[in-house]
């Protein structure tokens, strides 16, 4: 009843590989970024950027600016080659 070589069934383990390896490597590869429409933090994120966008008057993607007398330097044009 009982195999003569023992090592036949465990020999993988003995070796360290593991035919799950791969696969859960490349599971989690791909579910690490996952953003679900469940995922409260990220509904969180989106109505606290709305509200924010809507306490202030301007969407979340327009571009702010400092005020002028916080720019201390004019914007100018600096040459990258020098010859």
């Amino acid at each position: 009843m009982w195999i003569q070589e023992p090592l036949n069934y465990d020999k993988h383990a003995l070796w360290g590989v593991s035919h799950w390896g791969q696969k859960r490597q490349q599971f989690n590869a791909f579910a690490v970024n996952w953003e679900s429409a469940l995922d409260v933090y990220s509904k969180r994120r989106i109505i606290a950027e709305y509200r924010r966008s809507a306490a202030y008057g301007r969407s979340s993607t327009e571009s702010r600016k400092l005020p002028e007398e916080a720019q201390p330097y004019k914007a100018r044009h600096v040459s990258i080659r020098s010859k």
